[in-house]
């Protein structure tokens, strides 16, 4: 796995608004095995086989303020409206820190994503479906 292979994957992924599930099995084939990225300045860092990676920040994203209040119910429905394809990734992001979520985590070998607040206590836990 080199590091050109996983910047082409998550370039072309979020050009071609992939379903998750396609970009997640991608990674994984690639060998990574965690990502975490910080909402607020856009800060993705990949780890696998191949060590660790620093995803370069999205072409339109500026510095973001994360709302201090979480609220999980605006989340969902704008990860919803981003599955479907209505957002960008950018501006999913955007959303994201408006409904307070600052930093999210995948684990591959879980299948999860898991949605911080600024507060740990506050998250939601989504789950990966394998590609049928």
């Amino acid at each position: 796995m080199n590091y050109d292979a996983l910047s082409t994957i998550i370039y072309v992924s979020k050009k071609d608004k992939w379903p998750y599930p396609k970009k997640f099995q991608a990674l994984v084939d690639a060998g990574v095995t965690s990502y975490e990225v910080k909402i607020d300045r856009h800060q993705a860092e990949y780890r696998g086989s191949f060590g660790t990676w620093l995803e370069p920040t999205p072409e339109g994203l500026s510095d973001l303020t994360i709302n201090t209040e979480f609220d999980k119910n605006a989340f969902i429905n704008g990860l919803k409206d981003h599955m479907a394809g209505k957002t960008t990734y950018v501006e999913w992001l955007a959303e994201t820190a408006r409904a307070g979520v600052a930093r999210y985590v995948v684990n591959m070998a879980d299948r999860t994503v898991t949605y911080y607040g600024i507060n740990s206590n506050d998250f939601h836990v989504e789950h990966v479906p394998k590609m049928s």
